[in-house]
């Protein structure tokens, strides 16, 4: 018993008393709560924020009137849906000078190229609000699609099409307004991936002390 003690206490000194062993244990938990923190407090704050955006509509068909009627149906919801401009840049120009905070454009044939939509904005939407704008537009070229094609309602299914949103950022210069990609989703995924990371390196520097504790003990004893 004498010697287990002897082994452990070795073990303590040379291994647990490191600094990098005291600096990790302590600040490991708490960058791991920060990082967690900060992700659900910008989820948090996004939620709680109204978003209205500019819908500009370059289609013949006036495409967007499937949605004229969003917000009359969702009037608890955060996405606000106005119309007022027909030409994207006349929309851009003026973005910094008015109420909205994005822009949906969409093209002259949504249907057939859905791709061509996107969201350009000043301050970016929610999570939550991106995905109920999706979700909308999804079902207007589903039902356009049955129209166009006289499809039974039964084969619905295989009209079924998922958009994406192509984000891009508007901000002002000395040069005028400039766009930019704008890649939110991807940071946060990263960021989430990174505080992982710390976990699995706290794991595995833990196992390491732990398994040198147990080989010194093998072999004192």
């Amino acid at each position: 018993m004498k010697k287990i003690w002897l082994v452990i206490q070795r073990e303590y000194l040379t291994r647990v008393r490191k600094k990098s062993f005291i600096i990790m244990t302590i600040l490991g938990p708490i960058l791991m709560a920060l990082v967690y923190g900060a992700l659900i407090f910008i989820a948090v704050s996004e939620e709680e924020k109204e978003h209205v955006v500019m819908v500009v509509d370059s289609s013949p068909s006036h495409f967007s009137d499937g949605l004229r009627d969003y917000n009359q149906h969702r009037p608890n919801s955060k996405l606000q849906l106005i119309w007022k401009y027909d030409d994207y840049f006349q929309a851009r120009d003026s973005i910094f000078n008015e109420a909205y905070s994005s822009i949906l454009y969409i093209p002259r044939d949504p249907v057939a190229h859905p791709r061509g939509m996107y969201l350009s904005f000043k301050d970016r939407p929610s999570m939550s609000v991106k995905s109920a704008l999706e979700i909308e537009l999804e079902k207007l070229i589903e039902e356009q699609k049955l129209i166009q094609y006289n499809l039974d309602p039964n084969i619905f299914d295989s009209v079924r099409v998922k958009i994406n949103l192509f984000e891009k950022r508007i901000k002002e210069s000395a040069g005028g307004l400039e766009e930019e990609a704008d890649f939110s989703d991807q940071k946060f995924f990263l960021a989430f991936g990174s505080s992982m990371l710390i976990y699995i390196f706290i794991l595995l520097y833990g196992i390491q002390v732990l398994r040198g504790v147990m080989e010194e003990k093998t072999s004192r004893i």
